[in-house]
């Protein structure tokens, strides 16, 4: 029987296929979501805090793979097929990731100081409390829910093609070394992060 052991790549040329899987990872978590998403508001649970904490999670996933950040960032423009609306379609969902989610800035959020009183006694009483009156946007609709499954699956295609093609390219650069040298890279081990370096940036 066959022992098939492994060892690192630790060459410049490999980072890109290992952002690319990456993004492949948050592709697919998106791609997931939304259906669940799609599912809860089929269920007609009304449960809005599970509608906005999976939309979050789903903006935020969706974003990573294009926003600057430690890894390789796609380019919407790369994708091949997509058309106009779909274009229009990504622009709003990093939009709303970049200008509500992670930052408060648009409309989407409003958080208004109002002065309160009886109608009846206003001249008497005048203003009897001061209240806020907070509103948002609770989570995306089923509709675009499922325009972002159709992005996330064509995005997930072309980087599916992208891995293929730099599988094979970095299997002819390890192959073209000496295997003693390949060899004696070693495998390191896989070790949970260490929440005291949540800071720092991974190499």
């Amino acid at each position: 029987m066959a022992t098939h052991k492994w060892v690192d790549v630790e060459m410049e040329e490999a980072r890109y296929l290992a952002d690319l899987n990456g993004i492949q990872i948050d592709l697919e978590a998106v791609i997931e979501l939304c259906k669940r998403l799609i599912n809860a508001y089929s269920i007609e649970n009304n449960d809005s805090k599970l509608y906005e904490v999976m939309t979050i999670a789903i903006l935020i996933k969706y974003s990573r793979s294009f926003v600057t950040g430690v890894r390789s960032r796609l380019s919407i423009l790369d994708i091949p097929g997509l058309n106009e609306e779909e274009l229009s379609e990504h622009e709003k969902f990093i939009a709303l990731r970049n200008k509500y989610i992670a930052h408060s800035v648009n409309e989407y959020e409003e958080n208004k100081v109002i002065a309160r009183y009886n109608d009846e006694k206003v001249y008497d009483e005048g203003i009897t409390s001061i209240s806020i009156q907070h509103t948002r946007l609770i989570s995306i609709s089923a509709y675009d829910a499922q325009a972002i499954i159709s992005l996330s699956q064509k995005i997930l295609d072309y980087v599916n093609t992208q891995i293929k093609v730099e599988k094979n390219k970095i299997l002819n650069l390890v192959r073209n070394q000496p295997i003693i040298e390949v060899l004696a890279r070693g495998a390191s081990s896989s070790k949970n992060p260490n929440i005291k370096n949540v800071d720092k940036r991974r190499k």
